[in-house]
């Protein structure tokens, strides 16, 4: 049998649309369960009863052997091949809500409704292995931001930087789901690096004890953050604890694995590492998530009253 997902109360996964179907289908009087995607107390009532009659440990939880067993039950053919299909695909990224691609890597979710866009986007945290606290977020109706990082070299126009990567704030609001996407950066620019120090003052820290200053960013991972004022750039989103960054120790403009740190120190970024508005023409990060000042404007108008946030990083390409 395939190791499938566990779930459990609480959780919102596309698998639990056929995990309902198979409990309707497997238990006499039915629970007529709505096939949705929220494991929400029914069915974890109807879980337990299933176990319950099954002689399984009645604990809610759908592992390995509840799956066996409500696979081995389904009186519906149609509905076994429905339920192995999805709950072997729904760990990857899209895997029930293809999408083709776009530029970079990035989903093309264009012309998508938005339910679809936070299937998917909910896909790529789920694939990130950050799907418990976060999807317990969102199933509480908090807002959730991901994104999405295309590498960038920091040398890009002309050490400017970019605008290549994709936030999204993901909303569960009572059932209406919505995905809002909005271009911007997660890559710092060669311009604020240590060689351009006599010119404009260098950002980072010496990581391995050379001289000179290290252009760091975020690792991929997952983060919270609160809404925040800076006297430079306004509304900004700050780290609620300190972030260990990846720096550029070799000045190539990548991060990879040629950069060797010896001052461990050096790493902590404390809570420098904002989101804030860039420039029109350049992304103005030397380490933080940045966006085109009239999309940050938009995205902040997104996250609406909520102060603090759960932020998915993940590497695209």
């Amino acid at each position: 049998m395939a190791q499938y997902k566990t779930l459990k109360k609480g959780a919102t996964d596309l698998l639990v649309g056929p995990l309902k179907m198979a409990l309707n289908e497997a238990l006499s009087p039915s629970p007529n369960l709505p096939t949705d995607t929220v494991f929400d107390a029914d069915t974890d009532r109807a879980v337990r009863r299933f176990q319950q009659e099954n002689h399984l440990a009645e604990d809610g939880v759908v592992g390995s052997q509840t799956w066996k067993k409500l696979l081995n039950r389904s009186p519906d053919g149609i509905l076994l091949a429905s339920l192995s299909a999805v709950a072997a695909s729904a760990p990857t990224v899209g895997a029930s809500d293809p999408v083709g691609e776009a530029a970079g890597g990035l989903p093309d979710t264009a012309g998508l409704s938005e339910e679809h866009k936070f299937n998917v986007y909910l896909g790529y945290i789920q694939k990130a292995g950050q799907c418990t606290s976060v999807e317990a977020a969102l199933d509480t109706g908090e807002r959730v931001i991901l994104g999405l990082r295309v590498t960038t070299n920091t040398r890009t126009n002309a050490g400017g930087g970019v605008y290549d990567d994709r936030f999204v704030v993901l909303h569960n609001n009572g059932g209406v789901k919505t995905a809002k996407e909005f271009q911007g950066n997660t890559d710092p620019s060669s311009r604020y690096e240590h060689r351009y120090e006599h010119a404009r003052k260098a950002y980072g820290e010496d990581a391995n004890n050379d001289g000179r200053k290290d252009l760091g960013r975020i690792p991929a991972g997952s983060y919270k953050f609160k809404k925040d004022q800076s006297s430079t750039y306004g509304n900004v989103l700050r780290p609620m604890s300190a972030i260990i960054a990846e720096r550029d120790i070799n000045h190539d403009g990548s991060f990879d694995a040629t950069d060797v740190a010896t001052n461990a120190a050096a790493l902590n970024a404390g809570t420098s590492m904002l989101f804030h508005k860039g420039g029109k023409n350049i992304t103005g990060s030397a380490g933080c998530q940045t966006m085109p000042p009239t999309t940050f404007q938009a995205f902040w108008t997104a996250l609406g009253s909520q102060r603090q946030f759960h932020y998915v990083l993940v590497k695209v390409k």
